[in-house]
């Protein structure tokens, strides 16, 4: 009995134990690995860190305020509109209307960004 082998192909500039250490990473649901601003660095970022960050930012009043309903739909309705005036007067073409008109519908709102009370 002969037993094929499939090597893969790809080669890897890292060690078995840094790939293995990076898989860890990759894996390991506490944390996010982000490219920076550049590119050229990966972050390693705390979820519960990034999330208590993000909260505070939100609860800055001065900044934030807690909407009475979510306003996607009615956002929605009035980009498609000023999508459609621009390309009734010629300042899009057909193309760059269609590519601007592209959006799920309803429009998904993120959970991160929306407040405990309107989950339920």
């Amino acid at each position: 009995m002969t037993t094929t082998y499939i090597h893969n192909a790809l080669s890897f500039n890292l060690s078995h134990n840094e790939h293995k250490a990076l898989l860890e990473l990759k894996n390991n649901t506490e944390i996010n690995l982000k490219e920076a601003d550049k590119g050229t660095t990966t972050v390693i970022v705390n979820k519960c860190n990034k999330i208590q960050e993000g909260q505070t930012h939100l609860n800055n009043r001065e900044h934030y305020r807690s909407l009475e309903k979510p306003m996607a739909k009615e956002t929605l309705q009035q980009v498609n509109e000023l999508i459609t005036q621009l390309h009734k007067n010629k300042i899009l073409d057909d193309m760059m209307k269609k590519w601007l008109s592209q959006t799920c519908n309803p429009p998904r709102i993120q959970i991160f960004y929306t407040p405990k009370n309107q989950l339920q």
